[in-house]
């Protein structure tokens, strides 16, 4: 499952994806800016809170893959798949 957090200490926006194992011992997430503990859970517009990765469930992915993605790279799947290939290209997405 994904998740959308938001940093209480930098104010940073970030997803986290769980399986459903680890969502059972309900973890508390990082944030990967500024390594803070405090973060809370945030429902941002167009997101629904919770959502699926794949590539099937993201419905942006295949235009953003076809206008960024360098030829040599494999097909994306996911949006961790956007987001390795923005920063391996020195990119940043936003939201």
């Amino acid at each position: 499952m994904l998740y959308d957090y938001q940093c209480q200490a930098c104010q940073s926006t970030f997803e986290k994806i769980y399986t459903l194992a680890e969502l059972e011992k309900k973890p508390v997430p990082i944030c990967p800016l500024c390594g803070s503990f405090k973060t809370k859970k945030v429902f941002l517009p167009g997101h629904g809170g919770i959502q699926c990765d794949s590539a099937n469930d993201v419905t942006w992915l295949k235009s953003a893959e076809e206008a960024i993605k360098p030829h040599h790279e494999p097909p994306w799947t996911s949006r961790a798949d956007y987001k390795a290939c923005l920063k391996r290209n020195g990119l940043q997405p936003t939201g």
